[in-house]
């Protein structure tokens, strides 16, 4: 059992060290422990924004709430393809602030992670605002 454990630790630990064909600055990025962090954290939001939108998803409404304003209700209906622009929207500034971390990694690392823990606390954000719309309008 020991050996076991040895060998899966090894596996978890060749897991983590980074092949040689990333681009130099993307591996310096995901060396950094917090900046990993917070690149896992925005995955997991995206992907759990995913799952949220197509697990609630009801195909045989025609008319789904897709917004809710504070004055005036429900402001725009429509079909439930109109439901997957958020989690569009999560995913693709999920891209976008890693490329843009990447980026920066090389000038200063403090605002690319600080460029990322925006990232994370915008998708959760999406993903809040878009799980009380589902909750409240199932």
């Amino acid at each position: 059992m020991c050996a076991r454990l040895g060998s899966i630790a090894f596996v978890i630990t060749m897991f983590w060290r980074l092949p040689w064909h990333l681009p130099p600055s993307l591996s310096l990025l995901l060396r950094r422990p917090v900046a990993r962090s917070f690149i896992i954290l925005m995955i997991v939001l995206s992907v759990a924004h995913w799952v949220l939108v197509l697990a609630t998803i009801d195909y045989s409404n025609p008319g789904l709430v897709l917004h809710y304003n504070l004055y005036f209700g429900i402001d725009w209906v429509g079909s439930w393809l109109g439901s997957l622009i958020w989690p569009v929207v999560a995913t693709g500034l999920t891209i976008m602030d890693i490329a843009i971390a990447t980026w920066l990694m090389k000038r200063d690392h403090w605002l690319a992670q600080g460029l990322l823990l925006a990232g994370v606390l915008t998708t959760g954000l999406l993903l809040a605002v878009s799980a009380l719309v589902r909750w409240q309008f199932r």
